[in-house]
């Protein structure tokens, strides 16, 4: 018994997205206890069970489970004797099972309350060494008839970005009357011929061991699309060289549509190609007066590092310079480099400042990008911004990551004086122009 119901199975993946988890077969079962079981010729599998009579345990629903998948099937038939101390299960299409996972939900009496308590576990069988009919031999008369619909292909993700695995779950029907075995599935993009790329070796090929009538199974399907972007049309083609005889051999065949989206992109300003007009001057605001006045006590924030060069300057001023996401994802949260030069000097002062952007949504909805502030002090003419100056973010192009540019000396004209400049003393001045 595993105490967990199967939608709450845990699957772990390599990087790769290979699965890693492989479904335990429990040796001990202590609430369900299996006593026989038997086919019948019509495919389905009957299980007997003890059930543990000094529980007092009685069932309210039990439902079979995808091995492969982890995923919850459909509820199954099943009858518990009066005295509840049996029950016997239905398992539909039951040709090529292996394992047998079984979600059950059963109410336990409370001591001296009178009422009931619920709880969900499960009942795994391990097929694989117990004999089988042989199913050819006894199958149905009548020919399946494979089918499929747009509707039974769902992507994992439904905005997945360039460079991607994607995952697909793909449900094939039998909507005949005979059983179809060794059923290949063919995914592939519209107008290609060959098979959707899977990188993973270990990844199983998508194929049914068989498919009994009225009969409906899901196979995951992985596609490393490691290039491109846009819509593509993915086709799932259902036995692709018609190797089954079936009663329509027109329904095979289904597709649908997902966009791959471009990785982000993050530029200076409002022109993806050029940071020409990124920076403007017009709506420059000077700082707060005690960051000129008394630099040493104000509080600076992430422009504390350049306590030392605010002392030395009689005003200051902020300019935002607007950050953009021209990709067609959100970009992720990035560091900013901000670069200093006096223009008399070679060596630039890289500030060691923190700065760090949240992520920015993309261009196309609606969103105008971030705004990132620049202080601007009057040593410091040329100034240089670089987002993700450690290269961390994929992003479609890194050309457009780096901003420079010069103040003009104008632009101080209209920055008000925050304190006055050191003056020499007349008496001095006197004394030098006797000299």
């Amino acid at each position: 018994l595993i105490p967990a119901r199967p939608n709450e199975g845990i699957e772990m993946f390599t990087l790769l997205g290979d699965p890693l988890f492989v479904p335990p077969i429990p040796s001990r079962l202590d609430l369900i206890i299996p006593q026989q079981i038997r086919w019948n010729e019509t495919g389905v599998l009957e299980v007997e069970a003890e059930i543990d009579s000094e529980s007092g345990a009685r069932i309210t629903e039990i439902w079979s489970v995808a091995p492969e998948t982890m995923k919850e099937r459909e509820g199954l038939d099943w009858t518990q004797s009066q005295d509840g101390s049996l029950v016997s299960i239905n398992i539909p299409n039951a040709y090529s099972l292996e394992q047998v996972w079984l979600g059950f939900r059963y109410a336990i009496p409370e001591d001296g309350t009178g009422e009931t308590k619920s709880q969900n576990s499960q009942l795994v069988l391990d097929l694989t060494e117990t004999e089988t009919p042989d199913w050819r031999e006894l199958e149905p008369e009548g020919k399946p008839n494979l089918t499929i619909s747009s509707s039974d292909i769902s992507f994992e993700n439904y905005s997945p970005k360039s460079g991607e695995s994607q995952f697909i779950s793909v449900k094939v029907h039998n909507a005949g009357n005979g059983v179809a075995w060794d059923i290949e599935v063919s995914p592939k993009v519209e107008g290609e011929d060959e098979p959707l790329l899977n990188f993973a070796d270990s990844y199983p090929p998508p194929r049914f061991v068989c498919l009994g009538p009225g009969e409906t199974r899901e196979i995951r399907i992985r596609w490393d699309h490691w290039s491109g972007v846009g819509p593509h049309t993915v086709e799932i083609v259902v036995d692709p060289e018609n190797e089954i005889e079936e009663t329509n051999e027109d329904d095979n065949r289904a597709s649908k549509t997902i966009k791959i989206l471009d990785k982000m992109d993050l530029a200076w300003g409002f022109v993806r190609d050029s940071t020409a007009g990124a920076v403007s001057f017009e709506q420059a605001i000077s700082v707060p007066h005690d960051w000129i006045v008394t630099p040493q006590t104000a509080d600076l924030g992430t422009w504390s590092p350049l306590r030392s060069y605010l002392r030395q300057v009689d005003r200051g001023a902020m300019i935002l310079v607007p950050l953009t996401n021209f990709g067609e994802i959100p970009s992720d949260t990035c560091s900013i480099e901000l670069t200093y030069k006096r223009e008399d000097e070679d060596s630039p002062f890289r500030a060691p400042l923190d700065f760090r952007v949240g992520p920015i949504d993309p261009t196309d909805t609606n969103a105008s990008g971030k705004k990132f502030p620049i202080l601007l002090l009057p040593d410091l003419d040329h100034v240089e911004i670089r987002i993700d100056p450690g290269k961390e973010l994929d992003e479609q192009t890194r050309e457009n990551n780096t901003l420079r540019f010069k103040v003009p000396s104008y632009f101080w004209d209209d920055i008000p004086t925050l304190k006055p400049k050191r003056s020499i003393p007349k008496v001095i001045e006197r004394f030098q122009s006797r000299e």
